[in-house]
């Protein structure tokens, strides 16, 4: 009896057990404990914060194929540097990322990818701000995302270009922000891994995306706000899709507009619990005639919950529309996370995490189950040097042939920050 109390106890926790409010919020694997924060570098009015990571790892699938599985060690270097703004009103922060990725048998993999991105606030009074963001990413696409059957033989090298304006107006607890949102995107073709003389299409997918967005919060009290979301979004292909038959882009106009709203909480839910839970729907709708109009109804569930000091508990569940036009028309991806972080010690964390995925496609039979499982863990020797530790396990299920696959992915990492 006297070790139940102890547990429920122990999970409950008690409003003398935290050192205050913010803390008790805090999910452990997102608090800066002074001993461990990077010092960074001081510009004049700019803090600069350098970082670079070494990993190796290992990857039993590398081709995410049902059969033939190929394994192979990686090793990879991941440097950036973020540059934060020290203004009194106005904000500025620029940060850059690369990628250097390198197979030890399967060259066909070997990656090297970046990202430049810059945001900027300007605070015109107390109660408005206008705000804009863009960025620049030269990336590939991962195995387990490309949903065609005809598997390229390297994976697709993409560009993606992102800009970004906003108005944000607080008069009180009632907040209006306005956002318009420019995306696009440019892939790379390849050929056929099982034949290279057949091409792997890609570029059929060259789209530009316009979002707008009305967003509405209303604070109930300091850590509590109410989030209404309306957004309509604009989707310009720049080709018709590929057709392998007569080998030409002659199928379908894959234009088409979105149209979503949600409505929800965000912040302190409960005792220790933060978060956000954002009910809503969309409807998206296609210039061709010869693809099905789709719709669903969305939820958007991401919450933390500290039973615990040293303990939290993630849970989330994501259901949405998507569009890959390797399968033509919409589809409905649901996702269920439960995840659990642990601090043994202020500078050694531990995360596990299970997601449970489906895809339902609107213009076919296809159905997609993904399962996955991740631990992680990090040790902090100071506020410069860390050591990483990861393993990742897949398994897909899929009603179409060759589809099915699951792999094991292993890392070690040792990072430095400046």
């Amino acid at each position: 009896m006297i070790r139940w109390v102890f547990i429920i106890t122990l999970l409950l926790g008690s409003s003398n057990a935290w050192a205050d409010q913010d803390m008790a919020l805090t999910p452990v694997t997102e608090r800066a404990y002074d001993a461990f924060k990077p010092k960074g570098l001081k510009l004049g009015a700019f803090k600069i914060l350098p970082d670079i990571t070494f990993e190796t790892g290992y990857n039993s699938n590398v081709y995410i194929t049902e059969s033939n599985q190929q394994s192979d060690m990686v090793n990879t270097i991941k440097p950036s540097v973020n540059v934060q703004s020290d203004w009194n009103n106005h904000s500025m922060e620029f940060r850059g990322e690369g990628e250097i990725k390198r197979f030890v048998d399967n060259d066909s993999e070997d990656q090297n990818n970046f990202k430049l991105s810059y945001k900027r606030n300007i605070n015109v009074k107390r109660v408005l701000d206008f705000y804009g963001k863009t960025s620049f990413a030269y990336d590939h696409e991962e195995r387990d995302d490309i949903l065609d059957t005809q598997s390229p033989a390297s994976p697709f090298r993409y560009k993606d270009l992102n800009l970004g304006l906003g108005m944000r107006y607080k008069p009180g607890r009632n907040e209006v922000a306005v956002e318009i949102d420019r995306r696009s995107l440019r892939f790379d073709d390849d050929v056929s891994f099982a034949n290279p003389a057949v091409p792997a299409i890609r570029s059929d997918a060259d789209r530009n995306e316009t979002k707008l967005q009305l967003i509405h919060n209303y604070q109930i009290h300091d850590q509590l706000k109410t989030e209404i979301r309306l957004s309509y979004r604009l989707l310009n292909y720049q080709r018709l899709s590929y057709q392998t038959g007569p080998a030409s882009f002659t199928g379908f106009d894959q234009d088409s507009n979105v149209a979503a709203a949600a409505v929800g909480l965000s912040g302190n839910l409960f005792r220790n619990v933060q978060g956000r839970i954002l009910l809503g729907a969309e409807q998206q709708s296609y210039k061709d005639t010869g693809l099905d109009d789709v719709s669903a109804g969305t939820v958007d569930v991401d919450l933390s919950w500290n039973p615990t000091s040293i303990s939290t508990l993630n849970l989330g569940y994501d259901r949405r529309l998507e569009t890959d036009n390797a399968i033509e028309g919409g589809l409905t991806r649901q996702r269920f996370s439960i995840g659990y972080d642990h601090e043994l010690k202020r500078n050694i964390l531990l995360t596990n995490r299970f997601e449970y995925e489906t895809r339902d496609f609107e213009n076919n039979v296809r159905e997609d189950t993904t399962y996955r499982y991740s631990f992680g863990g990090q040790y902090l020797f100071n506020d410069k040097y860390s050591l990483n530790l990861g393993a990742d396990y897949e398994v897909r299920d899929s009603n179409v042939v060759g589809s099915d696959y699951d792999q094991l992915i292993f890392m070690l990492g040792l990072s430095r920050k400046f």
